[in-house]
């Protein structure tokens, strides 16, 4: 059983192309194209009536944990470094990895909404550190999202923060 997509117009970036033509999706890949697909007896068809489709975007920046932080109080600051002191830091310290996965989640999910589907994220959460990238990955893979993540490292805990 595989999807056909019908209708749509395909966006290729390099070479720069738009055609309009249909698309047969077997699992995550596409197994076949064509001007006019005939669908198998089990496959679901989805008319796409003249939409754009495009291949997945990807995120080169990414702060997969700053979307649990919306809404927050934005109190003026004199400085970036009162940001960090004062809102970013202390922030950063209340994550756990339960607020690791969810931000994996609902970052995953915002990512999806604009059309990518791969990030690169630089994550901080000190006061739990180990597991953290797991759980972040755990958090995308629930939500079809691929991932690149690394861990931030600085001087901000000292040496004993930085090991």
């Amino acid at each position: 059983m595989g999807t056909v997509l019908k209708g749509g117009y395909v966006v290729e970036l390099e070479p720069a192309v738009v055609e309009r033509v249909d698309l047969r999706v077997e699992g995550e890949r596409i197994v076949a194209r064509g001007p006019d697909l005939t669908p198998h007896p089990d496959d679901e068809v989805v008319a796409l009536s003249g939409k754009l489709v495009f291949p997945g975007l990807v995120s080169a920046h990414h702060r997969l944990h700053a979307v649990l932080g919306r809404g927050m109080p934005n109190t003026a600051m004199e400085t970036y470094q009162d940001v960090l002191e004062k809102v970013l830091w202390p922030y950063e310290d209340a994550l756990d990895l339960d607020a690791v996965q969810v931000a994996g989640c609902a970052g995953g999910l915002e990512a999806l909404q604009c059309g990518t589907t791969t990030v690169c994220n630089l994550h901080s959460s000190p006061k739990a550190v180990s597991g953290s990238l797991v759980r972040l990955a755990r958090g995308l893979h629930e939500v079809g999202v691929r991932g690149v993540l690394a861990y931030a490292v600085s001087d901000r805990g000292g040496a004993v923060g930085r090991e």
